[in-house]
């Protein structure tokens, strides 16, 4: 997911966002959005491509550096299609029947392994990079809302700032007003709690699962060179917290929000230029 108003600058990019081209097959489950628009269902969790392979249809969810959290959470094998189909037809007419649509072990073991790691933002013919920490600047961040997490943002910020091989450098430095999460560059880097602006369609459930946060830079058109590559500038970043998370962050002593806060600020830093769909997710 990528854009900005006609004309605007910096535009913005939100890596593992769903992805598509002419002529593909998807399964999609969507949600009324503003202005009478459609909008996938928790993110990437909403939407599968259907692959063939052989005489058997498979419908998948691009997670293949999906990131799951919580005890004993892991990414969710490939479905067979029709019986997927079937199931969810039944489960629209009321029936709630057993879910016996994915596929056996060995069978996801010879699937084609979606990696679309190459994707560069429609706006940028370049990667993405924060110029600023050449010249070692730091990167102030601000919470809106969050009270209980200051020590986990704090973590996963220093989980950043103190590798010894980079020049990064971030610091939360209080809290801030700005809403404008990424429907509008506020040239604040801020973490947004409850998801006001519903970027993230739907509420986390723990018992059903769905996307934890999402993140992501705002960059110029403006570029620079950096070891013989052009890249275009970050100018800041922002990562959206869903409502509902709390069943989920307040586990193993809140371990899960550093770790889900580490994650999405990476995207922004140094991730933000592919497309790797690795939103957190509890299934």
């Amino acid at each position: 997911m990528a854009g900005s108003p006609p004309g605007a600058d910096p535009f913005w990019l939100v890596p593992g966002a769903p992805h598509f081209v002419a002529n593909e097959r998807v399964l999609l489950f969507l949600g009324p959005e503003r202005k009478g628009a459609r909008s996938i269902q928790q993110f990437a969790l909403g939407a599968f491509r259907i692959v063939q392979q052989g005489a058997q249809a498979f419908a998948l969810r691009d997670l293949a550096a999906g990131r799951a959290v919580g005890a004993g959470a892991t990414l969710d094998p490939p479905r067979l299609f029709t019986p997927f189909l079937r199931w969810l037809k039944a489960r629209a007419a009321g029936d709630i029947r057993r879910a016996d649509y994915f596929a056996n072990r060995s069978t996801a073991a010879s699937m084609p392994h979606l990696d679309i790691t190459h994707f560069t933002d429609p706006n940028s013919a370049n990667p993405l990079r924060w110029k600023a920490f050449d010249a070692l600047a730091t990167a102030d961040w601000k919470r809106n809302g969050g009270d209980p997490y200051v020590t986990q943002i704090n973590q996963a910020l220093a989980a950043w700032q103190n590798d010894p091989n980079s020049t990064i450098r971030l610091a939360l430095t209080g809290t801030t007003t700005a809403t404008d999460g990424l429907t509008n560059f506020d040239g604040v880097n801020t973490l947004l709690f409850g998801d006001p602006n519903q970027e993230i369609p739907g509420a986390f459930n723990c018992s059903s699962g769905g996307t934890l946060a999402m993140g992501g830079p705002w960059f110029s058109s403006t570029t620079h060179q950096f070891n013989g590559t052009t890249y275009q500038e970050i100018v800041g970043g922002d990562v959206i917290i869903q409502d509902g998370v709390a069943c989920s962050f307040d586990q193993f002593g809140k371990a899960p929000a550093a770790e889900v806060f580490a994650h999405e600020i990476g995207h922004t830093v140094v991730l933000s230029w592919a497309f790797i769909h690795d939103r957190s997710i509890r299934s």
